[in-house]
């Protein structure tokens, strides 16, 4: 690879610098903050974020498997990522040099993009070197009134949602070692409902959740916790990255009124997009984000693999 003469500069999850930066992007995500990367790092996991000219950046979680290869992501997990900053400002060249040595940078590169990114030169760069695949959301308008929002429900989700209150299920925000630790237990309950692996241990949720603009939402019944969501809070757009339930208390359709208990208190704190994130093509839970009556967003991820 060619080399050009870049000033690039390297921080951890601990420089105040990496956030305060980010904090200066039009609508950013709490996915390019430090605060997302921070519960992934550990001893084969470094998490930084690169700047290049001071202008653009790029945030990495970089995966050590010795002594055979690295891998690398940005925007792990469910999360948003990519080359972000004033990237109008660079040239063509120097913009196809950041994008080539992230290609290089390790055997595997996953790059995942935020669904309203609008630099199509920058997009055009990523195709060249990489592969695309394309993934849905699900984007709710907190814009609308009240009652606007409700209406474009489906009649199953506005009868799960009464059936929900008159059962006398609640929702608060919650972030108790004892609350998390029960939202922890229904992960596994989830775990086991779905035959998958188990991903996040107990102490990467308390890190999660020691950030400010991440809440634990949760439903309670009889005093007891019976589901909950994790959201995510950027400038305008808060995002439900992950959710789990006790399977026994299904059929009080505690889900339906988690969300709409959510997008209620979101719009009351001035954030304008409840974004319900991809579906992970589980047909049962693109049904549920599709009874709120969302708009399908595209979104693109790239790969080297």
């Amino acid at each position: 690879m060619g080399k050009l003469n870049l000033k690039i500069e390297k921080y951890p999850p601990t420089s105040l610098f990496w956030e305060n930066y980010v904090k200066t992007l039009k609508n950013w995500s709490f996915f390019y903050l430090p605060d997302w990367y921070v519960p992934f790092t550990g001893p084969i996991k470094e998490a930084y974020m690169e700047v290049f000219e001071e202008k653009i950046f790029i945030p990495v979680l970089e995966r050590r498997f010795p002594p055979f290869f690295r891998q690398v992501e940005s925007g792990p997990f469910g999360g948003y990522g990519g080359i972000l900053g004033d990237t109008e400002s660079i040239n063509d060249s120097t913009l196809d040099f950041v994008v080539r040595r992230l290609y290089e940078k390790a055997r595997y590169v996953y790059i995942t993009i935020h669904p309203d990114y609008s630099d199509k030169r920058l997009i055009e760069l990523y195709k060249k070197y990489f592969k695309k695949q394309e993934l849905s959301t699900h984007i709710i308008d907190l814009t609308r009134k009240e009652d606007d929002i409700f209406s474009s429900f489906t009649e199953t989700k506005k009868r799960n949602i009464k059936r929900a209150i008159k059962e006398k299920l609640y929702v608060k925000e919650v972030n108790s070692e004892y609350a998390i630790r029960k939202y922890y237990l229904m992960y596994l309950d989830s775990l086991r409902r779905w035959n998958a692996k188990q991903i996040f241990k107990l102490s990467f949720f308390n890190k999660l959740l020691s950030s400010d603009p991440a809440s634990l939402y949760m439903v309670q019944f009889h005093g007891d916790y019976v589901a909950g969501a994790i959201i995510l809070k950027g400038q305008n757009e808060a995002i439900y990255w992950h959710g789990a339930a006790f399977q026994r208390y299904f059929q009080l359709r505690p889900n339906d009124l988690l969300h709409w208990e959510i997008m209620k208190r979101l719009k009351s704190q001035d954030i304008s997009i409840y974004n319900m994130g991809s579906s992970n093509n589980m047909e049962g839970v693109e049904r549920f984000k599709k009874g709120y009556g969302g708009m399908d967003k595209k979104y693109l991820f790239f790969v080297k693999q």
